[in-house]
């Protein structure tokens, strides 16, 4: 949920429909240029992740829209002098947010080699992340691929008897009887 005056909108215009991942944030950086903007440390949203959603399935583009707004702050009149005065940060965190969602898409060397870019531009931006880091690095190992593919395998196998056990006593629920899960 966000919260501002109509003026604002009216004022920093609509969303721009060139961008196709990141047009809210293109959005709010025009807003946050002639307005006053206050940080809330709560949650308002959240994001919805499975294979066919586009933070997963189409990490590309939200990478190519980050990067699209790094070069129109380098050319918008409001914004110019900021991205000339924290330019490294700004790349750093655009470099860092490519990196998240190439992760979240399991485009893991490809992150490894943004975070690193982040890490050049302003190390501070990647210390947050350094156990995602950490793990983009260690995926090009076979054994950690192994460790993976098992965990996940294990996890499925689990979910799915979970699954069973629950649609087993729905149907059987009629007649009292459960099925032993074997668990307390």
């Amino acid at each position: 949920m966000y919260l501002f005056r109509k003026q604002a909108l009216e004022d920093a215009g609509y969303l721009d429909l060139e961008y196709h991942y990141l047009l809210d944030h293109q959005l709010w950086l025009r807003i946050a240029s002639n307005n006053k903007i206050q940080h809330v440390k709560d949650f308002f949203a959240a994001a919805r992740f499975h294979p066919d959603a586009k933070n997963i399935a189409q990490t590309e583009g939200f990478s190519k829209d980050a990067f699209r707004i790094i070069e129109w702050l380098k050319t918008d009149p409001d914004l110019t002098r900021i991205f000339a005065k924290d330019r490294r940060k700004i790349l750093a965190g655009a470099f860092r947010f490519s990196a998240r969602y190439l992760m979240d898409g399991r485009e893991n060397t490809r992150a490894f080699g943004h975070y690193l870019k982040s890490f050049w531009y302003y190390p501070p931006a990647v210390m947050k992340d350094l156990p995602r880091v950490g793990y983009s690095l260690l995926s090009f190992l076979p054994a950690v691929k192994r460790k993976k593919a098992d965990y996940l395998q294990k996890r499925l196998s689990r979910l799915t008897e979970d699954k069973m056990i629950d649609t087993y006593n729905e149907l059987s629920d009629h007649n009292g009887s459960q099925m032993n899960t074997g668990k307390t």
